[in-house]
């Protein structure tokens, strides 16, 4: 069970950072965009 536990906790970590850095991608292209734009 602890196993499993561990396993999941890194799972989520990986997810949650993957989530992460994909929206912070998505507001660096908004923000040139922005720039370009003007």
């Amino acid at each position: 069970m602890i196993i499993l536990y561990v396993n999941s906790c890194c799972l989520n970590k990986k997810l949650i950072y993957f989530v992460f850095t994909h929206m912070i991608q998505n507001r660096k292209l908004e923000i040139m965009n922005l720039f370009a734009s003007k």
